[in-house]
């Protein structure tokens, strides 16, 4: 299994720019100085990333058969989507939708807390750091040379 970094990136694929902004300024505009100033995009993602990512690490050292993790700020490649649902979850806070568009959003969020909370019973084979491939283009078979 492949440990990758989890990034803003990451969450940023999950929702629109023109969304992003949206929340950004309700959250400037609602900041204790009253700003209104757009410039928070990357400092709460950038909080937000790591607290999401160290959040689904505990929860795998939660596991009482795992005893080893990918190095820090990487998570499990399959928890990618996952990870950046709640990422946006929590950048979204209360989101400003109709009734209706927060039904999928709400389900997605919930099958992503679903997946969180089973990392710490999942085999841990699941989170085995996957091993670099071989740095020879050769292959030996009892001693011999298959290729040159």
């Amino acid at each position: 299994m492949s440990w990758i970094i989890f990034t803003t990136e990451h969450v940023r694929a999950q929702i629109s720019e023109r969304e992003l902004e949206t929340y950004e300024d309700m959250a400037a505009e609602q900041s204790p100085n009253g700003s209104g100033a757009f410039e928070q995009i990357e400092p709460r993602l950038a909080l937000i990333v790591p607290q999401v990512c160290e959040r689904i690490r505990g929860r795998i050292m939660a596991n009482p058969r795992v005893h080893t993790l990918g190095p820090a700020g990487t998570i499990p490649a399959f928890m990618i989507f996952s990870a950046a649902v709640i990422a946006k979850a929590a950048l979204i806070a209360i989101p400003p939708l109709e009734d209706g568009e927060t039904g999928p959003r709400q389900r997605q969020l919930n099958q992503a807390e679903t997946e969180l909370r089973s990392l710490s019973g999942m085999d841990p084979k699941a989170f085995a750091i996957a091993e670099p491939p071989s740095a020879s283009s050769s292959v030996r078979y009892g001693g011999q040379p298959l290729l040159d």
